[in-house]
This record gives C-alpha cells, structure tokens and sequence, in this order.
C-alpha cells in the first residue's frame, strides 16, 4: 500500500465522526475517502437511471409521478452484503426524497470496479433534467465494513469508497449523520 493510499484510508476513519451539512461537492462524502484522477469524464456514455432501497424494513418506499419517497424505516445490512443499501444514479426528471430513516450494517463487503461503493451510493452530480436527491434526517451506523473501490480513467477517474458516497449537484440537499464503529476500512483508488 503507497503513503497516498495510507493517509486516504486513514483520513476516512477520522471523517468518520458525525457529519451533517449542506451538499458536499461532487466528490466530497461522508464516512469515506476519494481520488480522483486529472482526467475529463466521458460525456457520451448515458448511465441508465437506478434507484434502488435494498433490506427495507417498516417504513413506506412511495413512488408518485416524478416523485420518489423513502419515509421513515430501517436498512438493515449483514455480512455478504455486496450491493449498496440505497443506490441512486441519474435520477431522471426525479425528485428523490429520503427522510427520517436509520440504516445500520455489520460485516458487508464491497468492492468496485470503474464505480462508487457504499452503504450509501448517490450520483446526481451529471444532472439528467430536474432531478433533485434530498436527504433529511438520515443517520447510517456502519460496523466491521470494507469497501473498496477504483476507477478508470476512461470513466472520469473518480472513485469513493466509503459508509456515504454522494456526487450531489448544487440542488441536492443532505442532512446525514455516519456512526463507524469497531474495524472499518475504505479504500478508494483512481486509475
């Protein structure tokens, strides 16, 4: 491991402390790290529009003409989780709101290739139209985790491996406070 991935994964267990504030930029996440490399992202290649709440328990997903609300409710990650709990990417036309819902994970495992991974994955930073992510009143506790990550150049180069991975637009709001506790490790890398 270089001194540059040392002090990344490092630096990601102390932003591991409660953190809420306005949108971060593009790359800046919550609970984790991020590199990214100097090269221009690929504007021709059009991801498909994802959102996905995964181990849902209470709570209500309502979806209404443009609108997606996740109220309320519990996610629940064990160990052989690979996948994020939520995921959203290019919301297209969509208002995403997420409010008052507590995620908690012990033990996952992820690892990605020319992507993001996350307990919490969220890309709206290519804005598709008037999509919009909310986040409000959102706490995520993530024990014993290892997330890793790398990017490609030809995809843009940016990776984030981390509990909260967002690449919010200027109109995207978060309110979220990350819990890591016991061994956690984050490790992203830009190619």
């Amino acid at each position: 491991m270089s001194k540059r991935q040392l002090a990344l994964a490092l630096s990601g267990v102390f932003l591991a402390a409660s953190v809420s504030h306005a949108a971060p930029n593009s790359i800046t996440d919550k609970g984790s790290v991020s590199e990214r490399k100097s090269v221009s992202e690929n504007k021709g290649a059009l991801k498909q529009e994802k959102i996905e709440v995964r181990n849902l328990q209470g709570g209500k997903l309502i979806q209404s003409g443009n609108k997606v609300i996740l109220q309320g409710g519990t996610i629940v990650g064990k160990a052989g989780d690979k996948e994020p709990l939520i995921q959203i990417e290019n919301p297209l036309n969509k208002q995403v709101i997420i409010r008052d819902t507590r995620i908690i994970t012990d033990g996952i495992t992820q690892s990605a290739k020319g992507d993001s991974a996350g307990i919490v994955v969220i890309e709206n930073g290519n804005k598709k139209g008037n999509s919009k992510v909310k986040m409000q009143n959102v706490r995520v506790t993530s024990r014993n985790s290892n997330i890793q990550a790398t990017a490609i150049a030809s995809n843009g180069g940016k990776a984030c491996a981390g509990v909260v991975c967002t690449g919010f637009d200027d109109d995207d709001e978060s309110n979220i406070i990350v819990d890591v506790k016991g061994r956690n490790t984050f490790k992203a890398i830009a190619k």
